[in-house]
């Protein structure tokens, strides 16, 4: 694998120009709830509002997240151990749940009742679909003893979380849409903070990847999607509230699977 074709900043950047830089002008003032800005409250991520629903989704999903902490998989992009086939096995991955991904979004913001908050959708589409095209050009750069025979298809745990995904963006309320797409910004967003203090960083491969979550557009990003589904929330029934957490306790369970599926390079269909 050739380090310099490893650069994520260089997709941020790239992304940026790509979606016209929706997500790098910073937040609309009706995006941004209180307690986003102040300091982390009882130990939580500085983006999370611990008044509203942000805050209690991220305490019910954490015991997850500390699964994906320890993950040999995170640690082994922390010290620079990951093999590289498994790094392949995973960026290929991700490029698939990427496009299904941006599908997901574009059902979603159909059905948001604001149009500000459809505009805001439509910036993470485009991010989105930035990101995909970057993970396959990354998968193409790398060597190719690391590269499948054939084209990779989805494996069974990624295919199980683009289905989750798809459906509940179609059937469940939008506020519950929304929570089930949310891990895929405040999850990665943390481990990246993660793997920024903790990583050996001399001779690390993945030093440029590990880099680019310093990037404050993805704090940026992640910023306004808790704050898009703090809103809603806000708006919405206890009965709802509750729904939104299982959703998004169920899709960061997906994430955890996710990275295991990758480090076990889990068999792809035929």
């Amino acid at each position: 694998m050739k380090q310099e074709k490893l650069s994520r900043r260089r997709f941020l950047f790239s992304a940026a120009t790509l979606a016209g830089g929706t997500l790098l002008c910073g937040l609309s003032p009706a995006l941004a709830s209180p307690g986003m800005t102040c300091a982390a409250s009882r130990g939580m991520p500085a983006f999370l509002d611990p008044r509203g629903w942000s805050g209690d989704a991220w305490n019910a999903a954490l015991p997850t997240f500390k699964k994906i902490q320890e993950h040999p998989f995170i640690s082994g992009l922390a010290d620079g151990t990951l093999p590289e086939d498994v790094f392949a096995y995973y960026v290929r991955q991700d490029a698939l749940y990427l496009e299904n991904y941006a599908r997901v979004l574009a059902t979603i913001a159909a059905r948001l009742p604001k149009q500000e908050q459809r505009v805001l959708m439509e910036g993470f589409i485009k991010d989105t679909i930035a990101a995909e095209r970057y993970m396959h050009e990354l998968y193409q750069s790398m060597d190719a003893k690391h590269l499948p025979s054939a084209p990779a298809k989805a494996s069974p745990t990624c295919q199980k979380y683009m289905e989750y995904e798809a459906r509940m963006a179609a059937e469940a309320p939008v506020e519950v849409a929304c929570a089930v797409i949310l891990p895929c910004f405040t999850v990665y967003q943390q481990v990246g903070e993660h793997l920024l203090t903790t990583r050996r960083k001399a001779g690390n491969p993945y030093n440029d990847w590990i880099d680019a979550y310093a990037d404050p557009a993805f704090d940026k990003a992640t910023r306004a999607a808790v704050a898009l589904c703090d809103e809603l929330a806000a708006a919405a029934p206890t009965s709802i509230w509750k729904q939104m957490t299982e959703a998004y306790v169920q899709s960061t369970r997906m994430e955890w699977a996710f990275w295991d599926s990758a480090w076990k390079k889990e068999s792809t269909p035929a």
